[in-house]
């Protein structure tokens, strides 16, 4: 008998296909699904398969003990030992922006940057119509909208109708 978990840890929603950011080994494709007692699914980079770390896994890896993580999970120990030590790494230091270089382009946005204002002809796009079609009325990026469809709380069943 496998030793007990302290948290429970469900089987994320996932797509076979799906791009996903793993913690350890970054952007990796949804391949499949694990076999263990707590099914997973497995990411695929550069040929190579494992579980995607993420979501419960990643909280499991900090919160558990090792035995129990390979156990449940279905990896093998020495896996599991090295995604702990991999995600117990201290965040690389990163610049400071007050250095005399100029701030990247990628840099956020402050929080008194003016946000973007919906009009209601606009709500109603994004409402009702399939994401490229509200990208090319817009003239925004997806992930615009995608923010402004879960601030209306609408979700898919909305636009397919169901």
């Amino acid at each position: 008998m496998p030793p007990k978990l302290q948290n429970r840890y469900v089987t994320p929603v996932y797509f076979l296909g799906a791009r996903v950011i793993c913690e350890v080994r970054g952007p990796v494709t949804i391949v499949g699904l694990s076999e263990g007692l707590i099914r997973w699914p497995i990411g695929e980079m550069n040929g190579k398969a494992e579980l995607v770390v993420y979501r419960g896994l990643a909280k499991a890896l900090r919160e558990e003990a090792a035995g129990a993580v390979a156990a449940h999970f279905g990896a093998p120990l020495t896996t599991v030992k090295k995604w702990v030590a991999r995600l117990n790494r201290p965040a690389p230091e990163l610049p400071q922006w007050n250095d005399g270089l100029p701030r990247p382009r990628y840099a956020r946005r402050t929080r008194d940057a003016k946000a973007r204002q919906w009009t209601p002809e606009e709500d109603e796009i994004v409402r009702t119509k399939m994401m490229g079609e509200a990208q090319k009325l817009l003239g925004v990026a997806a992930s615009t909208i995608s923010k402004r469809r879960r601030q209306l709380g609408v979700g898919l069943h909305d636009l397919l109708g169901r």
